[in-house]
């Protein structure tokens, strides 16, 4: 008895809770349809984003921006970029000259002061003078390529005169060593250019130079034409030189570039640039013609040349 007693105690409560929600349901409709129109809308509002918050997720908008650069844009910040890089190369004055013979361009491809330029307009140990932002510093070959038609040239510090650089080589070199041991070593910083991945140059691609006589003409072309060979196999000799011998068949290397760019003479030693205003080449003239030493092997070689001039303070300070 007592528990049928609980058992209607609940159905009742039930009962009960049934008939004030339907009760409630019918009080709240009737409430609204008397209620002002403003305070409707502002329920009805306050429902509908309560309802899109449980069921609708946080939605992420991604927005994309494309950023066009025109090509013209791109050849102009090119030129801007390197122009300071492209420097003339003449001779030294001889007795009662005022100025020397122009040879012709060379590139800063190093930030410590080393000028690339084509071989054929400079002699082993010959020394040179180059014009740099009003100055006139003296520049004498360092190093020549015994695979490619570039080389080397080493600018002197901005305390050390033209005139200063003529001498034999011997004179030079022991020069060079008492600025070592009294701790006068130049330490330059110039405006070298930046290298592009040359394997990555293909025909059909704008080419970029700057030439002409003072080495401020902008011209433009394509790519025409890329040579491959296969690639030299290094060996690395006692002193942590290392040395090309042989070819690996199987595995092709850029080896020159061809644009359709008309050069003249003077333009040999001209960067050869892409649209990113890096340096993918340097112009040198061949008898089959003018073509770009590819960025890749003028990297490789500037490391050579590095090596060897620790290579040989080592062997200064030893002695």
């Amino acid at each position: 008895m007592e528990e049928l007693t609980k058992t209607q105690t609940i159905l009742l409560t039930l009962f009960v809770s049934f008939v004030t929600s339907i009760a409630t349901g019918i009080t709240t409709v009737t409430l609204m349809d008397q209620a002002p129109p403003a305070i409707t809308q502002t329920l009805n509002r306050v429902v509908e984003r309560t309802v899109e918050k449980v069921i609708q997720p946080a939605s992420v908008v991604t927005k994309e921006i494309k950023v066009v650069v025109k090509e013209e844009d791109a050849i102009v910040a090119a030129f801007e970029r390197n122009r300071s890089s492209v420097v003339r190369v003449e001779t030294a004055p001889y007795d009662g000259e005022e100025t020397g013979k122009v040879l012709g361009l060379g590139v800063i491809v190093s930030a410590d002061g080393i000028v690339a330029i084509d071989k054929n307009l400079v002699v082993p140990d010959g020394f040179y003078r180059i014009g740099i932002n009003g100055e006139v510093l003296g520049a004498r070959a360092v190093f020549s390529s015994d695979t490619h038609p570039l080389a080397y040239l080493f600018l002197e510090s901005l305390e050390t005169k033209a005139s200063d650089t003529l001498g034999t080589t011997k004179d030079n070199a022991l020069f060079d060593t008492v600025k070592r041991a009294v701790g006068i070593q130049a330490k330059n910083s110039f405006q070298s250019v930046s290298f592009g991945a040359s394997q990555k140059v293909k025909p059909g691609q704008t080419a970029i130079t700057i030439g002409g006589v003072y080495g401020d003409t902008l011209m433009t072309g394509i790519i025409s034409r890329v040579a491959y060979n296969a690639a030299p196999v290094a060996t690395t000799t006692d002193d942590g030189l290392k040395e090309e011998s042989g070819t690996a068949e199987h595995d092709r290397r850029l080896s020159a570039i061809y644009t359709d760019i008309s050069l003249a003479a003077y333009d040999m030693s001209a960067p050869l640039l892409n649209v990113d205003g890096n340096v993918v080449g340097i112009f040198v003239l061949q008898k089959q013609g003018g073509y770009a030493v590819p960025s890749d092997i003028i990297k490789e070689e500037l490391a050579r040349i590095s090596l060897r001039q620790d290579a040989q303070a080592k062997d200064v300070d030893a002695n």
